[in-house]
């Protein structure tokens, strides 16, 4: 179901051999036309939770009205926790309907699939976790949340905890005081600093000591915007010459910028990762 009749997939969708109804998915007649009633999965996907919570509402107001016995799993994508344990809490409503609720957050799933190549880029060039003292997230977007999670989860149990994660973000002090609402203990693990970034790849260079540093780095750039992560992977590869730590780049839309780099010998450090967790 696609809300947007000129949606740049929908004609690769069909052309795989899918069906593709096009109306609000929000609206009962919708659903019921992609066949609601006789599905035996419905995968929530979007952005937005309060339309996902809309759309399982509406499936089961279909199912109570029309006194459906189909058993439906709905996999709902939803990053707040809160929310999540909101509808949880609601759930004995959906099972009456033999609704199954699952949950999934495509941020945390990228999050794991990332930190599980990383050990292998790391052993091929004869590195391993424990080699990395310092990762600097430049950009701070849902995805960088994620990941900083999973680098909590991962390097406080691979390193000798002297880790230091640097994170820059042009909302350093809001996202600094949420965090530690979040995680008050975190400290205690490594040192997690949020710094403001206001464009200067210059100030990010020099504060990280990037051009005196090569094996330790992890560099990742983590806007929420492709263009924003290119542009500064670009910028801090130009700056960065002299050394050759590799600079991750979360970029989900440009296959075909990402053969074209892939192609120049010249920027091999460049790693692009995207939404299904693979690698240039």
């Amino acid at each position: 179901m696609e809300k947007e009749t000129e949606h740049a997939d929908i004609n690769s969708v069909k052309k795989l051999g899918h069906i593709v109804i096009i109306g609000n998915a929000e609206e009962e007649n919708t659903l019921i036309e992609a066949g609601i009633k006789r599905a035996s999965t419905l995968i929530a996907f979007l952005e937005n939770e309060q339309t996902v919570i809309e759309i399982i509402e509406s499936v089961q107001d279909i199912y109570d009205e029309s006194k459906c016995t189909n058993h439906l799993k709905a996999y709902l994508h939803i990053s707040n926790p809160r929310l999540i344990d909101l509808v949880k809490n609601t759930g004995i409503h959906f099972q009456k309907n033999n609704i199954d609720l699952h949950f999934f957050n495509i941020q945390k799933m990228l999050a794991r699939q990332f930190f599980a190549q990383i050990p292998i880029d790391l052993q091929s060039s004869g590195n391993q976790l424990s080699d990395i003292k310092k990762i600097v997230f430049l950009g701070y977007g849902d995805f960088a949340k994620a990941m900083l999670i999973q680098v909590m989860r991962i390097f406080h149990i691979s390193t000798a905890n002297d880790l230091q994660v640097s994170i820059y973000s042009e909302k350093a002090d809001k996202d600094r005081k949420y965090f530690q609402e979040q995680f008050p203990k975190a400290q205690k693990i490594f040192p997690i600093v949020f710094k403001n970034f206001d464009g200067s790849y210059n100030d990010v260079i020099e504060q990280e000591k990037l051009v005196d540093n090569d094996a330790d780095v992890l560099f990742i750039t983590s806007f929420d915007q492709d263009q924003q992560n290119l542009n500064a992977a670009l910028e801090i590869l130009n700056k960065t010459q002299q050394v050759s730590f590799p600079i991750y780049v979360l970029n989900a839309e440009g296959k075909g910028l990402r053969k074209l780099i892939r192609s120049s010998d010249e920027i091999d450090r460049i790693k692009f990762f995207w939404s299904d967790g693979r690698y240039l």
